[in-house]
C-alpha cells in the first residue's frame, strides 16, 4: 500500500517542524516528533514522564484545580484518555481513571486518594515509559492515509447539535457550542483537510456585543476528547464578515486549516467545537446574548482514500443545521445558601448602661455558602433585620432609641456603610459592601452582627427591652444580582439589655420515669440545674419556688399546657410538686444570695403525676419560664423571664398509665 506521505517526506516534516503549532502543545509537538521517529526506526520509542504529585486532597468527580489537570495529562499520556485537559474532573476523566485502576487491580471507584495515589504517581512519574508499536488497524494516522486506488467514502445522515449544556457564562474556557455528528459507510475512510465555521448573533439587539472576534477569544476542534485542531478568534483579520444572514445580521466566517485527521469508515464520529468566551462582554440589557453556528455547503472540506475533495454537507445533503446557544453575564446562576452557623449566641441578659454606651456585642451569626459548581460571589449588599420588642408595659423603644452603632463582620472583615432606613421597631439594614468582600466558590464564611447599644436612662428605653435579629436570602445579592440563585435564612436567639439583674444559663437537664404500677399513678421526675449570674447588683432568689419561679409541664403530643404555677396559674391537669435549690449562702433563712458579679448555680427539681384520665399514655416535659429576684432579701418585684423557652426546657418523658 503506498504511503500518503513517503519516508523521505516523513523525515523532512519531521526536522522542519511542519506541524500545526495552532493545533498541539509545545509537549504534544515534541511527543509526536518522537513518535515520528520511532515510526522511522521501528515504531517504539521512549516518551518522557508526566508528572503528577498528590497533594493529600481526594481527587473525584467534581474535583477542580492543577491536581486534575496533571492528572489528565499524565492519563492521556498512558493511553487512557481522559478527554480535554482542563482542570474539571468529569465523565470523561472519570472513565480514564477508573480504566488506570481497573488496569492496576485497584477498586474501581474514580477516586485518587491515599490507597491509590501512589499507583498514580509511580506511573506518572516513571522515567521512560515504552510505546509498543501502533496498530495499524486500530490507529489510522494521516501518515498512513492512502489515497491512490482505495474506496470512495460515503457521507450520511450529517446533523449539526447544541452542546449539551446551550447556556454558558462569559469568562469560561473550552466551553463545547456545537457537535457535528456524521458517518462514514464501510467504503472508505477520509481526511478532514479543513473546516470553515459560521458564527451569528441571532437574539435581539438590545445592546449586544455583534462582532464575533470581541466575543470569542479561541476556538478548538476536538475528537474523543482530543483537540485536533485550534485557532485564535480574536483577530478581527481571520474573519470574513461579508454576508449577512435573513435579519441583517453579519455572519462571520472563520477557518481552520491543515487539520489533516482521519475518520474512519463504518463508524459514526462527532466533532465537538470548543470556545473560550471573553469576559466583560456587552450583553445588552438582558444580561445575556445569543449566538447560532451554521455549515455551509464547503464547510468541511475531505480527501478520501479515492483521492477524491468531498464536502460534507453536500454530501450528506444537511447544510442548512444550526446550533445555538446563549452567553450570559458571569455568576447570574451562582448560588449562594443563607443559613444559621453553630457560633450563633444562644440568648443571653446583655448589660448595658445607664449614663453611656454599651460594649460591642455580638448578637447574631449566620453563614454564607457559595455552591462548588458556581463562581466566586462578589458581594454587593447585605440585609440584616433587627427587631426590638420594649419590656411589657412600656412601649415606644425603636431601632434608634436602642442602638448606636451597628457593624456587619464577614470573616473577619468590617463593613458599617449602611443604605438608609425608616426607623422602627423593626429594621433592615442594609450593608453596602460593594464587592469588597468575595465568597469563593465551595466556601462556607460566618457573618456576625455586632451591635452598640445607647445608654438606658429611662429616656432612650427602659431595661427589659429584647433584641433580636435575621436574614433572608432575598436580602443578599452579588455579582450577577439580577439571577443570583439565593436561598435559606436565619433567625438569631432574642437578648435582654438590662442596665443591672441576673443572666441565667442552663448547664444540664434530666428527666426520669417512676413506674408504680404501670396504671394509673406513675409520675415523672424533672430536673433543671441553671448557672445565675449576677451584675451591677446583688440578686436574692426565695428558697421557696412559689415565689422564686414560674414553670410549666408541656404536653409533648401537642404542646399545650398541662399544669402551670407561678404564672398564669390557669391550668392544673395534673399534680406536680416543685423544689429549688442551692449552694449559695441564705439571708434571713429565706432567700439565696448571689453577689454582684458572682455566679452561684441552682436545682430546681419537679415531680409531675398526669390526671387519671381513662388510663391515657402521655409524653411531657418541664419548661422553666421565668426567674424572680429582689436586690434585697425581700419578696421579689423583677421578672427575668427565660427566653427562648425552648432553652430551659428538659427533654420528654413517656408516662405510659
Amino acid at each position: 500500500m503506498k504511503k500518503f506521505i513517503t519516508i523521505a517526506a516523513a523525515a523532512a516534516f519531521l526536522f522542519m517542524g511542519t506541524l500545526s503549532a495552532s493545533a498541539q502543545t509545545v509537549e504534544e509537538q515534541i511527543q509526536a516528533l518522537m513518535e515520528q521517529l520511532a515510526a522511522l526506526n521501528g515504531g517504539s520509542t521512549m516518551t518522557s514522564s508526566t508528572p503528577f504529585n498528590w497533594n493529600g486532597t481526594l481527587i473525584r468527580t467534581g474535583s477542580v484545580g492543577s491536581q486534575v489537570s496533571d492528572l489528565q495529562t499524565c492519563m492521556n499520556a498512558l493511553g487512557f484518555s481522559t478527554g480535554i485537559v482542563d482542570g474539571n474532573y468529569g465523565p470523561n476523566t472519570f472513565a480514564g481513571i477508573t480504566a488506570f485502576q481497573a488496569s492496576k487491580g485497584y477498586q474501581v471507584d474514580g477516586v485518587v486518594g491515599a490507597e491509590t495515589a501512589p499507583g498514580f504517581e509511580a506511573a506518572c512519574n516513571a522515567s521512560s515509559v515504552e510505546d509498543e508499536e501502533a496498530d495499524d488497524e486500530d490507529d489510522t494516522d494521516e501518515d498512513d492515509f492512502d489515497t491512490n486506488d482505495g474506496e470512495e467514502a460515503d457521507f450520511s445522515d450529517f446533523d449539526l447539535d447544541d452542546a449539551d449544556d446551550d447556556t454558558i457564562e462569559e469568562g469560561v474556557d473550552k466551553v463545547e457550542i456545537a457537535e457535528y455528528v456524521f458517518e462514514l459507510e464501510d467504503e472508505g475512510a477520509a481526511l478532514l483537510e479543513r473546516m470553515d465555521i459560521v458564527l451569528t448573533f441571532s437574539g435581539a439587539d438590545d445592546g449586544d456585543e455583534l462582532d464575533a472576534w470581541e466575543v470569542f477569544d479561541n476556538f478548538y476542534l476536538s475528537v474523543d476528547g482530543d483537540i485536533i485542531a485550534e485557532i485564535e478568534g480574536d483577530d478581527e483579520d481571520e474573519w470574513d464578515d461579508t454576508s449577512v444572514n435573513a435579519v441583517n445580521y453579519e455572519e462571520a466566517r472563520l477557518r481552520f486549516s491543515g487539520i489533516n485527521h482521519v475518520f474512519d469508515a463504518d463508524d459514526e464520529h462527532t466533532i465537538v467545537l470548543h470556545a473560550d468566551i471573553a469576559g466583560s462582554l456587552d450583553l445588552g440589557g438582558d444580561n445575556a446574548s445569543e449566538w447560532t453556528v451554521r455549515v455551509s455547503d464547503t464547510g468541511l472540506r475531505f480527501v478520501d482514500e479515492a483521492g477524491i475533495t468531498q464536502y460534507l454537507a453536500t454530501e450528506a445533503g444537511s447544510d442548512t443545521d444550526t446550533a445555538v446557544f446563549t452567553i450570559e453575564e458571569e455568576g447570574q446562576d451562582d448560588e449562594l445558601d443563607v443559613q444559621s452557623s453553630n457560633d450563633d449566641p444562644e440568648s443571653t441578659t446583655l448589660k448595658v448602661e445607664d449614663d453611656e454606651a454599651s460594649d460591642d456585642y455580638t448578637v447574631f451569626v449566620f453563614e454564607l455558602e457559595a455552591d462548588e459548581d458556581s463562581s466566586d460571589v462578589e458581594l454587593e449588599k447585605v440585609g440584616v433585620t433587627v427587631t426590638i420588642v420594649p419590656e411589657a408595659g412600656v412601649p415606644g423603644a425603636t431601632f434608634d432609641t436602642v442602638v448606636k452603632d451597628a457593624t456587619l463582620v464577614i470573616d473577619g472583615e468590617e463593613f458599617d456603610d449602611i443604605d438608609t432606613y425608616v426607623d422602627g421597631a423593626i429594621v433592615t439594614l442594609v450593608f453596602d459592601i460593594d464587592q469588597d468582600f468575595t465568597v469563593n466558590s465551595g466556601d462556607t464564611v460566618d457573618a456576625e452582627l455586632v451591635l452598640e447599644f445607647k445608654s438606658a436612662n429611662g429616656v432612650n428605653y427602659g431595661p427589659g427591652v429584647t433584641v433580636q435579629s435575621s436574614v433572608l436570602a432575598a436580602a443578599v445579592t452579588g455579582e450577577g444580582a439580577e439571577d443570583l440563585v439565593a436561598g435559606g435564612s436565619a433567625t438569631g436567639d432574642v437578648h435582654t439589655l438590662l442596665v443591672e439583674g441576673i443572666n441565667a444559663e442552663v448547664t444540664s437537664t434530666s428527666e426520669n420515669v417512676v413506674v408504680v404500677d404501670g396504671e394509673d399513678n406513675d409520675y415523672a421526675e424533672f430536673e433543671i440545674e441553671i448557672d445565675v449570674d449576677a451584675f451591677e447588683v446583688d440578686a436574692f432568689i426565695s428558697q421557696f419556688a412559689a415565689t422564686s419561679l414560674e414553670y410549666s409541664i408541656i404536653d409533648a403530643s401537642n404542646g399545650d399546657i398541662a399544669h402551670t404555677e407561678a404564672g398564669a396559674g390557669t391550668v392544673a391537669t395534673g399534680s406536680a410538686v416543685i423544689s429549688v435549690s442551692s449552694n449559695a449562702n441564705l439571708e434571713g433563712g429565706t432567700y439565696y444570695r448571689v453577689n454582684e458579679n458572682d455566679t452561684e448555680t441552682f436545682t430546681i427539681s419537679v415531680t409531675y403525676t398526669p390526671a387519671n384520665v381513662g388510663a391515657v399514655s402521655g409524653s411531657y416535659r418541664l419548661q422553666l419560664d421565668a426567674i424572680l429576684f429582689e436586690d434585697s432579701a425581700a419578696l421579689p418585684t423583677v421578672t427575668y423571664a427565660t427566653i427562648p423557652t425552648e432553652d430551659y426546657s428538659t427533654t420528654n418523658a413517656n408516662i405510659t398509665n
